[in-house]
């Protein structure tokens, strides 16, 4: 499933589509409860490390394209894809 959102350029005077979005949502709730994650890119930088990677953030927010979990500072060193 495409993602499209419209945006209106002012020097133009029309709407410019782009497809493949990337953007971070929040994660839906369970049973009413917030549900975290391991955020992925802290999640893989300890793991490098050699450190216990359960000490990667909790996070309740994840790319919509993707759907893995990220922290506000991974998801903006996040490649585009």
């Amino acid at each position: 499933m495409a993602l499209q959102s419209r945006f209106f350029t002012s020097l133009t005077n029309t709407y410019v589509v782009i497809n493949n979005m990337s953007f971070i949502v929040l994660l839906p709730r369970r049973q009413n409860k917030l549900v975290g994650k391991r955020c992925t890119g802290c999640y893989a930088k300890l793991k490098a490390q050699g450190v216990q990677a359960i000490r990667a953030k909790q996070v309740y927010t994840q790319c919509k394209q993707c759907q893995k979990a990220f922290c506000l500072d991974c998801f903006n060193q996040k490649p585009v894809d």
